[in-house]
């Protein structure tokens, strides 16, 4: 079949998007993440985001093997005044 076949040299076969997200919509990895129907609206809200990854982004970096002062951690956004003040200081 046609996608068996090598692509041409210089032709791209996928967007970068497809090939990182397999085609699958940001509400659909979601859900393959075990984010419950329910919760997904609240991803609208910026600030959900926030408190929902960065503990994830924790155990999976502890289940790695990360040795990691987990005490000094921080948000690096302007959610974070003080990060944000030394940024603009800068």
């Amino acid at each position: 079949t046609a996608g068996d076949e090598p692509a041409a040299p210089g032709k791209r076969v996928k967007s970068k998007v497809a090939a990182k997200t397999g085609g699958m919509d940001q509400y659909d990895i979601m859900l393959a993440m075990g984010i419950g129907k329910e919760e997904i609206p609240d991803f609208v809200d910026p600030q959900h985001w926030l408190k929902y990854f960065p503990p994830v982004a924790v155990k999976d970096l502890k289940r790695m093997g990360s040795a990691i002062d987990w005490r000094r951690s921080f948000l690096t956004t302007d959610s974070n005044p003080y990060y944000d003040a030394f940024i603009r200081w800068q």
